[in-house]
């Protein structure tokens, strides 16, 4: 377990959680309040939509390790985590399985 939260970057996703947050707390609501309009996410969608990004990202990060095995082998033989932690053919599902989730529940905030 704790070789899949390395795998996927979890202080990272983290931070791109609350990034977004942020700016949409501190940022685009003030200035939509300062022009009279609001905002027309709702908060359940764009918790969603912070899922989603968040889903693809780790996604991404999978996929990167899983290519990048042998350049890490020579630069960085001690931090591996595919091959050593994960199994590659679990890193290839897992990257499968959240950008399939990720990309689906932005395209469900989209349609609707």
């Amino acid at each position: 377990m704790i070789s899949f939260l390395k795998l996927i970057r979890l202080p990272n996703l983290l931070i791109i959680a609350l990034t977004q947050y942020m700016i949409r707390l501190f940022l685009i609501e003030p200035i939509l309040n300062l022009a009279g309009m609001y905002l027309q996410i709702s908060d359940l969608e764009f918790f969603l939509l912070v899922f989603a990004t968040v889903l693809v990202a780790a996604g991404g990060y999978i996929i990167n390790d899983y290519f990048d095995v042998r350049i890490d082998q020579i630069n960085k033989p001690n931090q591996l985590v595919i091959d050593k932690g994960v199994k590659r053919r679990v890193a290839m599902g897992a990257h499968a399985v959240l950008s399939f989730i990720g990309v689906a529940i932005g395209l469900v905030i989209s349609w609707r």
